[in-house]
């Protein structure tokens, strides 16, 4: 009954997040056929960079939050729920607010001399803001999940923002300079509908307050985690802005893109067993922990083989969704989407340790693998371009999951590997 429970839940998030990742794969193409894949590399640059700073801002919070709001909301703990989202959000509007200003003021140094181009200076200008209203839409949608709103913290997540952007560019005739603008309108309104969502009927009573303290010794070792991961994520892109040039980038993302679609269902799958994670560990029913980890591992391997297949036997009619110059990345696609599928297949093992409190071995993982993606783009993506972002990016994330699963397997018994010889 429990595993008919994640499989309903499943079913219903990865619905709407297949909306929102054909949404940003449409928005995706919709920029990349009208504007060409130069200025679209430069807006995909920008993304890129403050997506990775508003990561860097959230300072580890978003699992803590999932943890903590996750237990408690299941045992009716709401003054503690409000608690701990009231100091988040009151520390993350801090942080990023000051990385905002900074990367405003910084515009024509990071245009300049870090990626040598100047038109960028005008996007990084413009979308400075994007930091604060991610980072806080993120800290609300991932509120959202452990309260167990899986669908209203998706469609913050992955699909309000698309689908904006492709409204505007299908409706409005978006001229390219506008393009910053727009997204920034797009973000705003995320923003907003993710404060309605939250506030919505949320409940006051009972429970206690949580501790400074406590959020920080939670939290902090997984600032590092959250942004190693998302550095592995973005890592092709900014490096190829500093060495390459923004048809580069834009050609890389769209293989990346193309490739992630294997792990939205990866991501559909932890939206509903994150707050069941904490929930089972924080009873001790480790039974019931074992079988909901191992259930999910076994539905994401049947589900992430046939999408592997078809990226590899078809990766030139794919990207050529993007226009005619985006089938020269077909090897990107076919390699990113390796490592893709090993991060599937493992299963929802970052969840596992941070949901149980070994917050420490996922930071570990997370090191050695930002430093195996650092260290083979500084040697690769100079000589090799997107087909050395791409080999960096994919061995990176592989060894990130691969590592996180020695860890679940030494803390919790529960071997990843083995899902379907534990049915």
């Amino acid at each position: 009954m429990k595993n008919r429970q994640v499989l309903f839940s499943a079913l219903l998030s990865l619905g709407v997040r297949s909306f929102g990742a054909v949404a940003a794969l449409i928005f995706s193409i919709f920029l990349t056929r009208k504007y060409g894949p130069d200025v679209s590399g430069l807006f995909f640059l920008t993304f890129s960079v403050f997506s990775l700073t508003a990561v860097f801002a959230r300072v580890g919070l978003d699992n803590s939050l999932l943890r903590f709001i996750g237990s408690s909301s299941s045992a009716g703990e709401w003054s503690s729920v409000n608690d701990v989202m009231n100091k988040s959000l009151l520390l993350i509007f801090g942080t990023s607010a000051l990385f905002s200003m900074l990367s405003y003021f910084f515009s024509d140094f990071l245009a300049l001399d870090v990626f040598n181009d100047e038109r960028l200076s005008e996007y990084f200008e413009v979308m400075s803001p994007f930091i604060s209203l991610l980072a806080i839409s993120t800290i609300l949608a991932m509120g959202l999940q452990g309260r167990h709103r899986t669908l209203l913290s998706v469609l913050i997540l992955n699909v309000s923002t698309n689908v904006l952007m492709v409204l505007f560019i299908f409706f409005g005739n978006v001229r390219a300079s506008e393009l910053p603008t727009f997204f920034m309108i797009a973000s705003a309104l995320t923003t907003l509908l993710a404060l309605m969502f939250w506030f919505y009927k949320l409940p006051t009573a009972n429970g206690s307050a949580i501790g400074w303290h406590v959020l920080f010794s939670s939290c902090l070792p997984l600032w590092l985690v959250m942004f190693v991961g998302q550095l592995i994520q973005w890592s092709g892109n900014i490096f190829l802005g500093i060495w390459s040039t923004p048809s580069e980038v834009a050609l890389f993302t769209a293989a990346q893109r193309t490739a992630m679609l294997m792990i939205f269902v990866l991501t559909a799958i932890n939206t509903v067993v994150a707050p069941k994670f904490a929930h089972l560990h924080k009873s001790q029913n480790h039974e019931q922990l074992a079988s909901v980890a191992y259930y999910s591992a076994r539905l994401l391997s049947v589900v992430s083989l046939p999408i592997l297949i078809i990226m590899f036997v078809f990766p030139k009619e794919i990207l050529s969704l993007f226009g005619e110059e985006f089938d020269n990345a077909a090897i990107y696609l076919q390699i990113l989407a390796l490592g893709q599928f090993v991060n599937a297949i493992t299963g929802s093992v970052g969840y596992l340790l941070s949901m149980s409190g070994n917050e420490k071995d996922l930071r570990n993982s997370s090191i050695v693998s930002g430093l195996i993606v650092i260290t083979l783009s500084l040697i690769l993506v100079p000589l090799y371009g997107g087909l050395g972002a791409a080999i960096s990016v994919a061995i990176a994330i592989a060894m990130q999951n691969l590592l996180a699963v020695h860890w679940v397997k030494k803390r919790l018994g529960i071997n990843m590997l083995m899902a379907w010889a534990n049915r």
